[in-house]
């Protein structure tokens, strides 16, 4: 699996609950990266010029708000795919993946 894009808490949570299976972008190493590679993370979440670029090394799946910009954009892209959505959180996978029988939902690090 590629990594995942997601915010800060579902980060934490997610290498906690699935590291090394699951990486993650952004990850809690925000100061060790600095300034840029937290506002690549920003640009991404809303949905700025340039997006799909930062993502598109090896980001295959996405945890984001209901109220996080890209949610909207990626709910309309053929390029990515709900997986899964609740109150608190929508899971995206690129399409590629699904098309390999690679995507996996909310039980990804069981």
């Amino acid at each position: 699996m590629g990594r995942v894009f997601t915010s800060d808490q579902w980060g934490d949570h997610l290498l906690w609950r699935c590291y090394p299976r699951v990486r993650v972008f952004p990850d809690d190493r925000s100061d060790f990266h600095g300034a840029d590679f937290d506002d690549a993370a920003i640009r991404v979440t809303n949905a700025q010029y340039g997006w799909r670029d930062l993502l598109a090394n090896d980001v295959n799946t996405a945890v984001l708000s209901p109220r996080d910009p890209l949610t909207a954009v990626l709910k309309v892209s053929p390029e990515w795919r709900p997986r899964f959505e609740d109150r608190a959180a929508h899971l995206f996978a690129r399409e590629v993946m699904q098309r390999q029988g690679l995507t996996e939902g909310p039980e990804m690090c069981r």
